[in-house]
């Protein structure tokens, strides 16, 4: 699955955008498997503050990283559990650090499988909670044994921060399955499932449909990279330019937009 994301705001290209969403009308999370995944997802997350009921895309994304989010969080603390009782012999002689040490190495098994994201120079894997938090977790899990932060396990729903507190940067994880353009600046990602481009903006996503009849075609990332940068730039000439050059669209769309005074 890939997405593109885009902090920019493009409001006189809402004409072509239309052209072009008009040809490719399938909505991910709409589909029977998604939303089957979605009822599950929910089901997991019931009573932690953190189900989200799906009516955009946004909806959809942020779910799964809530989801992926607490799947980290219960990973981790299961790792402080299995350590204490492997060695509770000499459990109670050790020292913070020592016992630390014990619970990190017994997590690198997990680590390639873990979900997280950079932010301020801080691993985040934990997303509904806030920097400190995620420090501890990924770095001092032996804290656990403290009273105040063994009752997180169950008691965690005031340390729960807005979902939007990370901002775009969560999207860049790896909790979707995504391909990262690499645009400077831009947070751009390609949706193969949908065949869209997904471009955020003012904290929802604007939508830049390719042609589903064009879905076979290998996709190549620097044509999709040529397209968003045009975007972002409000370059309509070159937008144009890039929708009649890459070969991912209908006829019928690029008649339409062969029509548009530039």
């Amino acid at each position: 699955m890939y997405f593109v994301l885009l902090m920019h705001y493009v409001s006189n290209m809402d004409k072509i955008l239309k052209i072009l969403n008009k040809d490719n009308k399938f909505i991910i999370f709409k589909s029977k498997d998604e939303k089957n995944r979605i009822k599950m997802m929910n089901m997991q997350l019931k009573g932690s503050n953190l189900q989200i009921k799906v009516k955009t895309i946004k909806d959809y994304y942020d779910l799964i990283i809530n989801y992926e989010s607490l799947l980290t969080k219960n990973k981790i603390q299961l790792a402080f559990d299995d350590v204490m009782y492997e060695i509770n012999d000499i459990w109670n002689g050790l020292d913070f650090k020592q016992k630390n040490q014990f619970i990190l190495n017994h997590l690198l098994k997990d680590i390639d499988n873990m979900k997280y994201f950079n932010y301020q120079d801080t691993k985040i894997s934990i997303t509904f909670f806030d920097i400190l938090l995620n420090d501890l977790y990924n770095k001092q899990v032996a804290i656990l044994e403290k009273p105040q932060y063994y009752k997180l396990y169950k008691e965690y729903q005031a340390r729960i921060i807005d979902r939007d507190f990370y901002g775009i940067s969560k999207y860049l994880g790896n909790y979707l399955d995504v391909i990262n353009l690499g645009i400077d600046d831009h947070c751009c990602l390609y949706d193969e499932n949908s065949f869209k481009i997904f471009i955020h903006n003012h904290n929802q996503f604007e939508i830049l449909s390719l042609s589903l009849s064009k879905k076979t075609k290998d996709v190549d990332m620097q044509q999709l990279k040529d397209l968003c940068l045009a975007y972002i730039q409000n370059d309509k000439k070159g937008f144009i330019k890039c929708i009649l050059e890459c070969d991912y669209y209908s006829d019928k769309v690029i008649k339409k937009i062969t029509k548009i005074k530039i």
